[in-house]
């Protein structure tokens, strides 16, 4: 979407390319099995699996423009719903790192957001196995004037990959989810 911008700024568009982004193919190859989760992250997706409960989880930093703020005003409104309701069975898992980690894990614990987890970030060989544990993956984004020239977010090829529904909340010049 940035085409007329970089027009309007005197760019020949017979320059312009887009190279969009990629997955590594052998990452995600049946021959070759993903690395094992190991540790509380592995035991803690274990009980929740147990438990029957549906995962919500994010992957990747934890920065401001990752709108992580919205997925836990969205937990709050979880928390608040009756005893019994399917929104109850919502268990969110929050792993990677990030100059925002230590606010979001804050806040976390003041709000007393019980369904809420965070892990620290894995190693890359590691994510088919933890996106495999997800039910719905979430990726957001802050309300900023330069994705109105669009978004391709990386971490949105690895949830794809991994086949699982996809939570985005944007508002940009391209959804790549909807499109």
């Amino acid at each position: 979407k940035v085409h007329e911008h970089m027009a309007a700024h005197g760019l020949d568009l017979r320059k312009l390319h887009i190279v969009p982004n990629g997955i590594a193919l052998d990452e995600w190859s049946d021959s070759v099995p993903p690395a094992a989760l190991e540790g509380e992250l592995a035991a803690h997706l274990d009980a929740l699996a147990a438990r029957g409960q549906l995962v919500l989880g994010y992957a990747g930093s934890h920065g401001l423009p990752n709108a992580l703020d919205v997925l836990l005003d969205a937990a709050c409104l979880l928390q608040q719903a009756p005893e019994g309701s399917p929104a109850r069975r919502v268990a969110i898992v929050m792993v990677g790192g990030g100059h925002e980690k230590a606010r979001l894990q804050a806040r976390v614990a003041a709000e007393g957001l019980s369904q809420v987890r965070c892990f620290d970030a894995i190693p890359k060989s590691q994510i088919p196995a933890l996106l495999a544990r997800f039910d719905i993956a979430y990726i957001g984004w802050q309300r900023t004037p330069i994705y109105r020239f669009g978004i391709a977010p990386n971490k949105l090829m690895d949830y794809l990959m991994a086949g699982c529904p996809v939570l985005h909340s944007v508002e940009a010049g391209n959804d790549p989810v909807a499109e």
